[in-house]
């Protein structure tokens, strides 16, 4: 199918119940779409996104909340089931809550699954340079993959995925939509602002990724530790323990460098050489999960006392 750009097509609507591990159920509608893979064009193919609808248990006379996954590529249906099926719950007290599958990703189609993930030597210590070897193969790969298939992963991006949510609001013959996002939902959101902003009532963004904000700047990660720093240093809970937990992250990142360590990751069968850029890609990764960063001097301190490492993937 193809669309032209102003087009889209609701293909319908089914009711589900979504239940949590937990016990508790919510009576819900599941809805296909189909909008154009790339709207700077006159048509296009079309690309199928998934969507769910809780309704509001009150009418409180609220536009609808459509809840904007982070990522990219989380599974937002998939959360209305898990982490943030009592934020649902909640919500749906005064609005209908909505969610859908980003384009490319989960229920969409087409999913832009990679069939050639990164593949790292684990004999080898990694470096920055087979890192970023590793990441342009498969990215060469995946690219190559889709584009023979008549996929064209320029269409992905964030700006088209705006218009994905503008679509989705006339499909729920709404004139406004409330919105909600983190992280990069956060990003997505204020696209959508930019773009759709006479169409949106209010929005709610948290850890919020501005829209010139994408790369992470290496000072700004260093500021983030140096502010983790402070806050380890006047935890009374840790009682003192660590008064510089930045300069005993440099100690740790030399001594990784002059002798690289193994490391066994705790959930997942392998084990490998970590020097101190393979440790940095871990600790760049701490400021990604808040009971990372709780671990995180309890785990530099692990790093100067233990020869083999376990390391969690959060």
């Amino acid at each position: 199918m193809r669309l032209r750009n102003s087009e889209f097509r609701l293909i319908g609507r089914w009711p589900v119940r979504l239940s949590h591990a937990n016990g508790r159920s919510l009576d819900a509608e599941r809805g296909l779409i189909m909008v154009p893979s790339c709207r700077t064009h006159d048509e296009s193919a079309a690309i199928a996104l998934t969507f769910v609808r809780v309704p509001a248990r009150h009418d409180h006379g609220l536009a609808p909340l459509v809840v904007l996954a982070g990522g990219p590529g989380a599974s937002a249906i998939g959360a209305f089931e898990t982490g943030f099926f009592e934020h649902v719950e909640r919500f749906s007290e005064i609005c209908d809550v909505v969610t859908y599958d980003q384009r490319g990703a989960n229920s969409a189609l087409p999913n832009l699954s990679n069939p050639a993930p990164p593949h790292y030597e684990l004999d080898d210590v990694l470096t920055r340079d087979t890192f970023l070897d590793a990441q342009r193969a498969s990215v060469h790969q995946l690219a190559t993959y889709w584009r023979e298939r008549g996929v064209d992963p320029n269409d992905y991006n964030t700006i088209e995925s705006a218009h994905d949510v503008n679509d989705l609001r006339r499909a729920l013959d709404v004139p406004k939509i409330n919105l909600h996002g983190a992280s990069y939902g956060s990003h997505l959101g204020l696209t959508v602002l930019k773009q759709y902003g006479e169409h949106v009532e209010r929005a709610i963004l948290c850890i919020v990724e501005g829209l010139d904000d994408t790369h992470k700047l290496p000072a700004n990660t260093d500021r983030h530790f140096r502010h983790l720093g402070e806050l380890a240093r006047t935890d009374r809970n840790l009682k003192g323990e660590f008064p510089d937990l930045v300069s005993e992250i440099a100690e740790v990142l030399d001594a990784f460098e002059r002798n690289p360590r193994m490391i066994k990751f705790a959930n997942v069968d392998a084990r490998t050489h970590v020097g101190k850029f393979g440790l940095q890609l871990v600790l760049g990764n701490v400021l990604g999960s808040i009971r990372a960063i709780r671990d995180l001097p309890a785990f530099i301190r692990e790093c100067h006392a233990t020869p083999k490492l376990p390391v969690k993937r959060h």
